[in-house]
């Protein structure tokens, strides 16, 4: 049976995502795009990781969100969301 989370989340101000994304985009930090849609489609760490090639239409701009990773007895394995 799971175990319920006692830390509440940490949400990023709008002054703090704006530091982050500028800083990123500054020194070319290959998750950029990653911080992007994370704050745009407010996607948790774990959602966005689970995102394959196979689950965006680039020429529509689309993305389809159906899996995240979660770890299972140690390791990490994508499961539908």
């Amino acid at each position: 049976r799971p175990v319920p989370r006692t830390q509440k989340c940490t949400i990023w101000s709008v002054p703090g995502a704006r530091l982050i994304l500028e800083s990123a985009r500054r020194d070319d930090d290959r998750l950029y795009a990653s911080y992007v849609l994370m704050l745009i489609l407010r996607l948790r760490p774990l959602t966005l990781l689970g995102l394959g090639w196979d689950d965006i239409e680039l020429e529509s701009g689309a993305a389809h969100i159906s899996w995240q990773l979660q770890g299972i007895k140690g390791e990490l394995r994508r499961q539908p969301t």
